[in-house]
């Protein structure tokens, strides 16, 4: 009888190291359709968008920076650019937007773009997304795009005195096309990140053609360049919920884990915790 319950805590000892190896073999991502970390250079970890450094843009390692390195700009013709027509993957109905920045509050024109997909009017419609900042005392950011009838549409976070303050900063911007919803999360790199509101939403719209991505400037229009540091610029073709939002504020660098790896490795974890508890003394523990 001995033997028989050795063997069958053995084989429950296998099952449940199996169980484990199961789970976190199949850890995966929700990957993002791009990710900049700029990190000695300014490639898509995904390999399928790298980017151009313009001007006198570069990389460096930043003391507090959200991922090691980050993009530098001066606020004059710099940029991170995605050309055409890798870039033409991002004009999206339904998608997120995140990534850090750090500025000063004194930028070198009134109005910036940390990113930008052909926003502006071109032609005989307004179209495109951009992540747009605006200085001065009605100072606020946000992201902005235009739907059908050149009608503007975004979340933006309003009369914001430290938007610009030299100190890292985290935006999500994320819409959705079936909830009708476009969604703007907020938050400083030693503080947690807030949801900063919620409007409706109208799918995107563009061009036939595009300039390309830009990141730190406009694409389309004059002196909307930034000057700072932008850094982990990451883009999802898929809305993210608030708790992957908080996510990615908490492991700066990291991407979006696949909801079904946390459930198997919680789930394994809980069989592992019934196991322990059943070999406890007192609760039919199996002895040797």
């Amino acid at each position: 009888m001995r033997t028989q319950e050795r063997t069958t805590r053995i084989l429950f000892a296998g099952l449940m190291g199996s169980w484990l190896t199961v789970a976190v073999s199949r850890a995966g991502v929700m990957d993002p359709i791009a990710h900049w970390t700029f990190d000695t250079n300014a490639n898509d970890t995904t390999g399928m968008h790298h980017a151009t450094l313009q001007g006198d843009a570069f990389i460096s390692s930043d003391g507090d920076a959200p991922a090691d390195q980050a993009l530098v700009l001066d606020g004059v013709d710099d940029s991170a650019v995605v050309g055409v027509p890798p870039a033409a993957d991002f004009r999206l109905t339904t998608g997120t937007i995140s990534l850090w920045y750090k500025g000063p509050t004194e930028q070198v024109g009134d109005l910036y773009d940390l990113i930008d997909l052909h926003h502006g009017t071109d032609g005989p419609f307004a179209h495109g997304w951009a992540i747009q900042g605006i200085t001065g005392p009605s100072s606020h950011i946000g992201l902005a795009g235009f739907a059908s009838g050149d009608v503007v549409q975004g979340v933006a976070i309003q009369n914001a005195d430290d938007l610009l303050n030299n100190q890292w900063q985290h935006l999500v911007g994320a819409f959705d096309s079936a909830a009708g919803e476009i969604t703007l999360w907020h938050g400083h790199l030693s503080s947690p990140l807030v949801q900063m509101g919620t409007n409706p939403y109208s799918d995107f719209v563009y061009p036939p053609t595009i300039e390309g991505l830009f990141i730190g400037r406009s694409g389309v229009l004059p002196d909307r360049d930034f000057l700072g540091r932008i850094d982990d610029v990451q883009i999802y073709d898929w809305a993210l919920s608030a708790e992957h939002a908080e996510f990615l504020h908490g492991n700066p660098g990291a991407v979006v884990p696949e909801p079904g790896t946390l459930m198997l490795i919680a789930t394994a974890g809980g069989l592992l915790l019934i196991r322990r508890r059943r070999e406890m003394p007192g609760r039919g523990s199996i002895s040797a």
